[in-house]
């Protein structure tokens, strides 16, 4: 019975509905049939004007009766071609109405309108092109924005990824807008429908050729990361270090990129860092006296402590350090038994206040001294991040899986070993020698 009910009653509001629909669609058009029917009366009175002035610009002759063009063609047919006078008859000028001279004034203003707005699309066509992304616009004041390197290294980087057998010139990019257009993502951060929209290609051959040119780079530039030999290391110390770490090898720290969260529970849990309150990843990094990135970790999980990356990521082998290298790092890598054991090498971190209430005057001045000089590779996460964009993420998930072709590494291992690779191209940002 309910059912009955509801269906009658669904009939019911369905049928008011349409009636209501119906009458409301018949109301709009007696309203626009109302609205156009000036304008309609209007439009019929400008075709009756413009009739009546064509036929008013008929000739006179058209007009005659037929018996005057009888007796003209008899008495041209009676007379030679030389007795018959030549006609001079002329017809008369016609003088535009009122109505004529205002559609031929607003005729010449539409004409002008549209020469004009002719020339502002040829003037806009000419900027899109200037703007669009291509190696000719580099230039030595706009190569640092767009790409984080200068144009020199530019052209020198493009001429030796040329030389390598690995390069897939796609169809209508060359090798060095290739690389131009990977650049630009990894400083700027900038999707691929934008990429899409700036260069004229699909945003599918604009992402396959951004993973093949940063694999590239992975493989041809990734030897800049390398730790120094200690000849060189003790070359290169900068003056400044020599009175307070004469045998400084290098500065240590770990940094961490956000990523989007994982739907997966356990991915969850080991990406979530307590520190940061966010999906992360964290990478131990180390840097030389002289600012230029000499070790690096692969990604790991944030909820990862520092303490296990530094263990796991190979860093204390006796093959990098010798007996009495020094290593500044933060109080939390407490490590220093463990570099101590197995490298001989010694780990200088700040004192703690743990166990006593304050610090010495001797512990505070050395704490003082490793803060000023372990704030460098601060300096360096900062210039990473902040001259390549990408690393600020949040990341999505599918740089975080490891490539099928090499399962130890990932996709965001390879983007920040190449923009590491990028910094140590730059100039140094920690010490100038002073003349």
């Amino acid at each position: 019975m309910d059912g009955k009910v509801n269906r009658a009653l669904r009939a019911i509001f369905i049928k008011k509905t349409r009636s209501q629909q119906k009458h409301r669609i018949t109301r709009y058009e007696n309203n626009e049939r109302r609205r156009l029917k000036p304008l309609t009366d209007e439009a019929n009175k400008l075709v009756a004007a413009l009739s009546a002035a064509a036929l008013s610009e008929v000739p006179n002759a058209d007009k005659r009766p037929p018996d005057s063009e009888t007796q003209d063609k008899d008495t041209t047919t009676s007379t030679t071609p030389s007795d018959s006078p030549p006609s001079c008859s002329k017809t008369p000028p016609h003088e535009p109405t009122p109505l004529e001279q205002e559609l031929s004034d607003e005729v010449a203003n539409l004409r002008k309108e549209r020469d004009q707005l002719k020339q502002r699309l040829t003037f806009f066509q000419s900027q899109l092109l200037q703007s669009t992304l291509k190696p000719d616009m580099l230039q030595s004041q706009n190569c640092k924005f767009l790409t984080g390197i200068s144009c020199d290294v530019f052209h020198i980087l493009c001429k030796y990824l040329t030389s390598t057998d690995q390069l897939i010139t796609t169809r209508n990019m060359s090798i060095d807008q290739q690389l131009l257009i990977t650049l630009v993502k990894l400083r700027h951060n900038i999707s691929f429908e934008y990429l899409s929209l700036q260069t004229g290609f699909a945003k599918s051959t604009l992402c396959d050729t951004f993973w093949r040119i940063v694999e590239m780079l992975n493989n041809k530039i990734g030897f800049l990361i390398h730790w120094p030999d200690p000849e060189v290391r003790s070359a290169t110390l900068p003056p400044v270090f020599k009175s307070s770490f004469p045998r400084l090898t290098g500065i240590m720290d770990c940094f961490e990129i956000f990523i989007d969260r994982p739907r997966n529970m356990k991915a969850r849990a080991e990406v979530y860092s307590n520190y940061k309150k966010h999906s992360t990843v964290k990478v131990f990094i180390v840097c030389s006296p002289l600012g230029a990135v000499t070790y690096l970790s692969t990604a790991w999980g944030g909820r990862a402590s520092d303490i296990e990356i530094v263990r796991d990521s190979g860093f204390i082998d006796p093959s990098l350090h010798q007996p009495g290298d020094q290593l500044l790092a933060d109080r939390g890598f407490t490590l220093v038994e463990d570099f101590a054991s197995i490298c001989g090498a010694q780990l200088i971190i700040p004192s703690f206040t743990k166990g006593k209430p304050q610090l010495s005057p001797q512990e505070v001045e050395t704490s003082r001294k490793i803060s000023a000089v372990r704030i460098h590779i601060e300096r360096i996460i900062g210039l990473i991040k902040n001259r390549y964009s990408i690393l600020q993420g949040p990341l999505p998930i599918q740089l975080i899986k490891p490539s099928q072709q090499d399962p130890s590494i990932s996709g965001i291992d390879k983007v920040i070993r190449v923009c590491s690779a990028l910094v140590n191209l730059g100039e140094g940002i920690v010490y100038k020698e002073k003349k």
